[in-house]
């Protein structure tokens, strides 16, 4: 938890070190900036987490929200508009001109 806390979970009696965390954490398993809504939430989390076991049961409620979220597990492909394209585009695109892996035959 301090390896990875940007501050002192235990010694924070508000939630401005759990939204920090937060912050953090949601933005690089979102890979986005998280919206208020999703802030609040996992805040709520861990508020839960800390007045049932400490910070360190906040700490771990956030992981597992983070973890559990479809936000996390799925990558939508949004064009330019913002909104999720209906032709996603490949991520690599098939090339061709490599030649094929050899085919084994039995003998």
């Amino acid at each position: 938890m301090d390896l990875i806390a940007p501050c002192s979970l235990a010694d924070d009696d508000g939630t401005s070190c759990a939204t920090e965390l937060v912050e953090r954490l949601g933005q690089r398993a979102y890979r986005r900036p998280l919206e208020a809504d999703e802030m609040q939430g996992l805040v709520a989390l861990y508020e839960l987490g800390r007045r049932s076991g400490g910070a360190s049961r906040g700490f771990r409620l956030v992981i597992e929200g983070l973890l559990q979220s479809p936000s996390f597990l799925y990558h939508a492909d949004v064009g330019g508009s913002g909104v999720p394209s209906a032709t996603p585009e490949p991520m690599i695109s098939p090339q061709p001109d490599l030649p094929h892996p050899p085919r084994h035959r039995r003998p």
